[in-house]
Protein backbone atom coordinates (compact mmCIF):
# COMPACT_ATOMS: atom_id res chain seq x y z
CA UNK A 1 0.00 0.00 0.00
CA UNK A 2 1.78 3.41 -0.81
CA UNK A 3 1.09 6.53 0.64
CA UNK A 4 1.68 10.77 0.08
CA UNK A 5 3.21 12.62 2.82
CA UNK A 6 6.25 15.10 4.24
CA UNK A 7 9.24 14.12 5.61
CA UNK A 8 9.17 16.43 9.04
CA UNK A 9 12.64 15.03 10.48
CA UNK A 10 15.61 13.10 9.66
CA UNK A 11 18.32 11.15 11.31
CA UNK A 12 20.74 8.36 11.20
CA UNK A 13 19.06 6.72 8.00
CA UNK A 14 15.52 7.40 9.27
CA UNK A 15 13.28 9.83 7.43
CA UNK A 16 9.84 10.55 9.61
CA UNK A 17 6.90 11.00 7.12
CA UNK A 18 4.15 12.87 8.37
CA UNK A 19 0.93 11.40 6.13
CA UNK A 20 -2.84 12.07 6.33
CA UNK A 21 -3.37 10.08 9.40
CA UNK A 22 0.34 9.58 11.52
CA UNK A 23 3.67 9.64 11.44
CA UNK A 24 5.44 6.89 9.69
CA UNK A 25 9.15 5.98 10.01
CA UNK A 26 10.47 5.28 7.08
CA UNK A 27 14.36 4.13 5.07
CA UNK A 28 14.98 5.55 1.91
CA UNK A 29 15.15 2.30 -0.88
CA UNK A 30 18.26 1.69 -2.18
CA UNK A 31 17.85 3.44 -5.67
CA UNK A 32 18.48 6.92 -4.48
CA UNK A 33 22.07 5.67 -3.02
CA UNK A 34 22.49 4.52 -6.70
CA UNK A 35 21.34 7.64 -8.15
CA UNK A 36 23.07 9.71 -5.56
CA UNK A 37 20.28 11.63 -4.60
CA UNK A 38 18.92 11.68 -0.68
CA UNK A 39 15.58 12.60 0.75
CA UNK A 40 15.66 15.62 2.56
CA UNK A 41 13.50 17.28 5.67
CA UNK A 42 11.24 19.00 3.51
CA UNK A 43 10.80 16.80 0.77
CA UNK A 44 7.37 15.22 -0.23
CA UNK A 45 7.37 12.05 -1.16
CA UNK A 46 5.43 8.64 -2.07
CA UNK A 47 6.22 5.99 0.52
CA UNK A 48 5.39 2.03 0.91
CA UNK A 49 3.90 0.86 3.78
CA UNK A 50 4.80 -2.22 5.21
CA UNK A 51 3.02 -4.51 7.20
CA UNK A 52 5.45 -3.93 10.24
CA UNK A 53 4.43 -0.27 10.11
CA UNK A 54 7.40 1.49 8.98
CA UNK A 55 7.55 2.54 5.25
CA UNK A 56 9.98 2.86 2.23
CA UNK A 57 10.50 6.39 0.90
CA UNK A 58 9.74 5.40 -2.89
CA UNK A 59 9.86 8.55 -4.61
CA UNK A 60 10.93 13.01 -4.21
CA UNK A 61 8.47 14.65 -5.64
CA UNK A 62 9.60 17.32 -7.89
CA UNK A 63 11.58 20.44 -5.38
CA UNK A 64 11.09 23.90 -5.40
CA UNK A 65 14.80 24.42 -3.96
CA UNK A 66 17.44 22.83 -1.48
CA UNK A 67 19.59 23.51 0.58
CA UNK A 68 22.67 21.62 1.31
CA UNK A 69 23.94 22.66 4.81
CA UNK A 70 21.22 22.75 6.57
CA UNK A 71 19.92 19.71 4.33
CA UNK A 72 16.09 21.09 4.20
CA UNK A 73 13.99 21.40 1.09
CA UNK A 74 10.91 23.43 -0.36
CA UNK A 75 11.21 26.21 1.72
CA UNK A 76 8.82 28.68 1.16
CA UNK A 77 9.93 31.75 2.93
CA UNK A 78 12.53 33.41 5.40
CA UNK A 79 11.30 35.17 7.86
CA UNK A 80 14.51 37.27 8.55
CA UNK A 81 14.50 38.66 11.71
CA UNK A 82 16.10 41.94 13.01
CA UNK A 83 16.11 44.22 15.75
CA UNK A 84 15.38 48.11 15.47
CA UNK A 85 18.35 48.51 18.33
CA UNK A 86 20.13 46.28 20.67
CA UNK A 87 21.54 45.63 18.48
CA UNK A 88 21.09 47.39 15.24
CA UNK A 89 20.11 45.98 12.20
CA UNK A 90 23.23 44.48 10.39
CA UNK A 91 21.67 45.50 6.56
CA UNK A 92 24.64 43.71 4.89
CA UNK A 93 23.25 39.92 6.41
CA UNK A 94 19.63 41.16 5.17
CA UNK A 95 20.91 41.77 2.06
CA UNK A 96 23.04 38.86 2.05
CA UNK A 97 20.17 36.88 2.80
CA UNK A 98 18.03 38.39 0.31
CA UNK A 99 19.74 37.26 -2.40
CA UNK A 100 20.03 33.99 -1.49
CA UNK A 101 16.23 33.73 -0.85
CA UNK A 102 15.83 35.52 -4.56
CA UNK A 103 17.96 32.68 -6.18
CA UNK A 104 16.52 29.83 -4.31
CA UNK A 105 12.68 30.83 -4.93
CA UNK A 106 12.35 31.72 -1.35
CA UNK A 107 9.75 34.25 -0.48
CA UNK A 108 11.16 37.05 1.87
CA UNK A 109 9.43 38.83 4.99
CA UNK A 110 11.54 41.17 6.92
CA UNK A 111 10.45 41.63 10.67
CA UNK A 112 12.01 44.45 12.29
CA UNK A 113 11.59 43.71 15.91
CA UNK A 114 11.73 46.11 18.90
CA UNK A 115 10.46 49.11 17.04
CA UNK A 116 9.47 50.13 20.69
CA UNK A 117 12.70 51.41 21.10
CA UNK A 118 13.38 53.82 18.31
CA UNK A 119 11.48 56.21 16.73
CA UNK A 120 13.36 55.79 13.12
CA UNK A 121 12.17 52.43 12.43
CA UNK A 122 10.56 53.46 9.20
CA UNK A 123 13.47 54.73 7.17
CA UNK A 124 14.47 50.98 7.36
CA UNK A 125 11.47 49.52 6.81
CA UNK A 126 10.97 51.54 3.72
CA UNK A 127 14.48 50.23 2.17
CA UNK A 128 12.82 47.10 1.65
CA UNK A 129 9.07 47.90 0.95
CA UNK A 130 11.01 49.94 -1.97
CA UNK A 131 12.84 47.17 -2.72
CA UNK A 132 10.04 44.86 -3.20
CA UNK A 133 10.25 43.18 -0.06
CA UNK A 134 7.47 42.62 2.99
CA UNK A 135 8.26 44.12 5.82
CA UNK A 136 6.17 43.87 9.30
CA UNK A 137 6.93 46.26 12.24
CA UNK A 138 6.47 43.69 15.28
CA UNK A 139 7.25 44.73 18.82
CA UNK A 140 7.88 41.43 20.56
CA UNK A 141 7.77 43.19 24.35
CA UNK A 142 4.53 44.85 23.40
CA UNK A 143 2.74 42.67 21.09
CA UNK A 144 2.43 44.48 18.25
CA UNK A 145 2.21 43.56 14.81
CA UNK A 146 2.43 39.08 15.56
CA UNK A 147 -1.11 38.85 14.12
CA UNK A 148 0.08 40.43 11.17
CA UNK A 149 3.13 38.29 10.89
CA UNK A 150 0.98 35.50 11.96
CA UNK A 151 -1.21 35.89 8.84
CA UNK A 152 1.42 35.70 6.86
CA UNK A 153 3.22 32.00 7.95
CA UNK A 154 -0.24 30.06 7.02
CA UNK A 155 0.13 26.71 4.57
CA UNK A 156 3.89 27.62 4.62
CA UNK A 157 7.47 25.98 5.78
CA UNK A 158 8.81 28.81 7.11
CA UNK A 159 12.73 29.58 7.86
CA UNK A 160 12.51 32.10 10.16
CA UNK A 161 16.96 33.54 10.39
CA UNK A 162 18.51 36.29 12.07
CA UNK A 163 21.53 36.87 14.74
CA UNK A 164 20.83 36.25 18.70
CA UNK A 165 19.73 39.20 20.60
CA UNK A 166 17.38 40.34 17.95
CA UNK A 167 14.36 38.32 19.67
CA UNK A 168 13.30 35.30 17.65
CA UNK A 169 12.53 33.34 20.43
CA UNK A 170 10.21 36.06 21.76
CA UNK A 171 8.30 36.39 18.48
CA UNK A 172 8.16 32.52 18.11
CA UNK A 173 6.46 32.05 21.95
CA UNK A 174 4.08 34.88 20.83
CA UNK A 175 3.16 33.17 17.55
CA UNK A 176 1.95 29.52 18.77
CA UNK A 177 1.36 28.82 22.47
CA UNK A 178 3.04 25.47 20.96
CA UNK A 179 6.55 27.22 21.25
CA UNK A 180 6.10 27.63 24.59
CA UNK A 181 7.95 24.28 24.75
CA UNK A 182 9.52 24.22 21.69
CA UNK A 183 11.17 27.36 22.04
CA UNK A 184 12.91 26.24 24.43
CA UNK A 185 13.83 23.41 22.51
CA UNK A 186 15.22 25.17 19.74
CA UNK A 187 17.17 27.62 21.85
CA UNK A 188 19.40 24.89 23.08
CA UNK A 189 19.92 23.76 19.64
CA UNK A 190 20.78 27.05 18.62
CA UNK A 191 23.32 26.50 21.60
CA UNK A 192 25.13 23.31 20.92
CA UNK A 193 28.41 22.19 20.75
CA UNK A 194 30.11 21.82 17.54
CA UNK A 195 30.53 18.09 17.94
CA UNK A 196 26.95 17.07 18.86
CA UNK A 197 25.00 15.29 16.96
CA UNK A 198 22.28 17.91 14.45
CA UNK A 199 19.49 17.50 12.74
CA UNK A 200 16.86 19.18 10.49
CA UNK A 201 13.27 18.74 12.09
CA UNK A 202 10.15 20.83 10.82
CA UNK A 203 8.10 21.77 13.50
CA UNK A 204 4.44 21.94 12.59
CA UNK A 205 2.60 25.43 14.79
CA UNK A 206 -0.91 24.94 13.21
CA UNK A 207 -2.47 22.77 10.33
CA UNK A 208 -0.02 22.72 7.41
CA UNK A 209 2.07 25.54 8.56
CA UNK A 210 5.68 24.45 9.53
CA UNK A 211 8.87 26.16 11.21
CA UNK A 212 12.48 24.67 10.25
CA UNK A 213 14.00 23.80 13.49
CA UNK A 214 17.59 24.96 13.19
CA UNK A 215 20.29 27.40 12.93
CA UNK A 216 21.63 26.78 10.05
CA UNK A 217 20.56 29.95 8.25
CA UNK A 218 21.76 32.85 9.86
CA UNK A 219 25.19 31.19 8.50
CA UNK A 220 24.21 30.59 4.63
CA UNK A 221 27.23 31.86 2.39
CA UNK A 222 26.72 33.61 -1.03
CA UNK A 223 25.11 31.70 -4.07
CA UNK A 224 27.82 29.82 -6.36
CA UNK A 225 26.43 32.15 -9.34
CA UNK A 226 28.70 34.14 -11.78
CA UNK A 227 28.95 37.97 -10.74
CA UNK A 228 26.89 38.66 -13.97
CA UNK A 229 23.78 37.02 -12.50
CA UNK A 230 23.96 39.26 -8.96
CA UNK A 231 21.71 42.13 -10.90
CA UNK A 232 18.97 39.92 -11.66
CA UNK A 233 18.95 39.04 -7.70
CA UNK A 234 18.38 42.88 -6.52
CA UNK A 235 14.68 42.94 -7.33
CA UNK A 236 14.71 46.86 -7.46
CA UNK A 237 17.66 46.51 -10.00
CA UNK A 238 15.22 44.79 -12.50
CA UNK A 239 13.32 48.21 -14.06
CA UNK A 240 16.97 49.57 -15.15
CA UNK A 241 18.52 46.21 -16.31
CA UNK A 242 19.50 46.40 -20.08
CA UNK A 243 19.85 50.90 -20.23
CA UNK A 244 23.29 51.27 -19.33
CA UNK A 245 25.24 52.31 -22.22
CA UNK A 246 28.01 49.48 -22.02
CA UNK A 247 26.85 45.97 -22.78
CA UNK A 248 27.88 43.69 -19.63
CA UNK A 249 27.74 46.96 -17.43
CA UNK A 250 28.68 45.58 -13.75
CA UNK A 251 27.16 48.72 -12.36
CA UNK A 252 30.24 48.94 -10.49
CA UNK A 253 32.20 51.80 -11.73
CA UNK A 254 30.99 52.17 -15.44
CA UNK A 255 29.67 55.50 -16.81
CA UNK A 256 26.54 55.96 -17.96
CA UNK A 257 25.14 53.15 -16.02
CA UNK A 258 21.42 53.49 -15.49
CA UNK A 259 22.07 51.31 -12.08
CA UNK A 260 24.11 54.24 -10.74
CA UNK A 261 21.86 57.12 -12.05
CA UNK A 262 18.94 55.20 -10.14
CA UNK A 263 20.97 55.56 -6.74
CA UNK A 264 21.44 59.10 -7.41
CA UNK A 265 18.16 59.87 -8.10
CA UNK A 266 17.08 58.02 -4.72
CA UNK A 267 15.17 55.41 -6.76
CA UNK A 268 17.65 52.31 -5.20
CA UNK A 269 18.38 52.66 -1.62
CA UNK A 270 22.79 53.73 -1.22
CA UNK A 271 22.88 50.42 1.46
CA UNK A 272 21.40 47.96 -1.15
CA UNK A 273 24.05 49.43 -3.77
CA UNK A 274 27.01 49.62 -2.01
CA UNK A 275 25.87 45.98 -0.85
CA UNK A 276 25.74 44.82 -4.22
CA UNK A 277 29.17 46.06 -5.44
CA UNK A 278 30.66 44.23 -2.31
CA UNK A 279 28.58 41.01 -2.90
CA UNK A 280 29.86 41.54 -6.63
CA UNK A 281 33.39 41.78 -5.39
CA UNK A 282 33.51 38.83 -3.53
CA UNK A 283 31.55 36.55 -6.73
CA UNK A 284 34.27 37.75 -9.18
CA UNK A 285 36.98 37.21 -6.49
CA UNK A 286 35.86 33.94 -6.39
CA UNK A 287 35.74 33.02 -9.64
CA UNK A 288 38.94 33.99 -10.53
CA UNK A 289 40.09 31.56 -7.74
Amino acid sequence: MRAEGLIVKGIGGFYYVKTDCSIIECRARGKFRKDAVSPQVGDYVTIDLLDDGTGSVAQIMPRKNIFIRPPVANIDEFIIVAAAKNPAPDLTFIDKMTVIASHKGVGVTLCINKTDLVDNVHEIASIYRKAGFEVVEVSAQNRVGIEELRSRLKGKVIAFTGFSGVGKSSILNLLSDKFQLETGEVSKKLSRGRHTTRHVELLEYEQASYLVDTPGFSMLDLPDIAPEELETLFPEFEPFLGQCRFRGCSHTAERDCAIIHAVECGEIAPSRYENYKTFYQTLKTAKQW
